[in-house]
């Protein structure tokens, strides 16, 4: 993790650094011995809701949508743009997770999407009529440039 943040910054203080990785786990802290490492997905960091998603604690952001991100190319610093609701902590704690739990992840991952074409796949089906007719006016929009048509 340290050469992660090294790489995005290089500048950080070395206290600031020490904080965060023993906020997760990867450093001990003498003065506070209990700290946790991130073990799994129902961790202090990563929650798990009713339907199984994976989400950051304390927001309605998914797991699922950091490391989608992470895989495109942004930077953790990019990622809190996109996300307001997130702290650079947790971004870099996620990706950490990741890094480290990365077969579980990925099983995870492969799960979800597995389950997110299902669920597209069921709903075309379901609405097909309805985006037949959306289809056509997004098509007939652009054709004429007219928003109302």
């Amino acid at each position: 993790m340290r050469k992660i943040i090294d790489v995005h910054h290089p500048h950080l203080d070395a206290k600031l650094l020490d904080q965060v990785l023993i906020k997760f786990g990867r450093r001990t802290c003498r003065a506070s011995p209990k700290t946790r490492p991130v073990t799994g997905p129902d961790t202090d960091l990563i929650t798990r809701t009713r339907e199984g998603l994976w989400r950051v604690a304390g927001t309605r952001v998914s797991v699922d949508s950091i490391i989608h991100a992470f895989w495109r190319g942004a930077t953790p610093e990019q990622i809190v743009q996109d996300y307001e609701a997130l702290t650079l902590a947790q971004v870099y704690g996620v990706l950490h997770y990741y890094l480290t739990h990365r077969r579980a992840v990925d099983a995870y991952l492969k799960t979800q999407d597995r389950l997110d074409k299902k669920l597209r796949g069921e709903l075309g089906a379901e609405h097909k009529e309805f985006l037949t007719c959306l289809r056509r006016r997004m098509e007939a929009r652009r054709r004429t440039g007219n928003r109302a048509a």
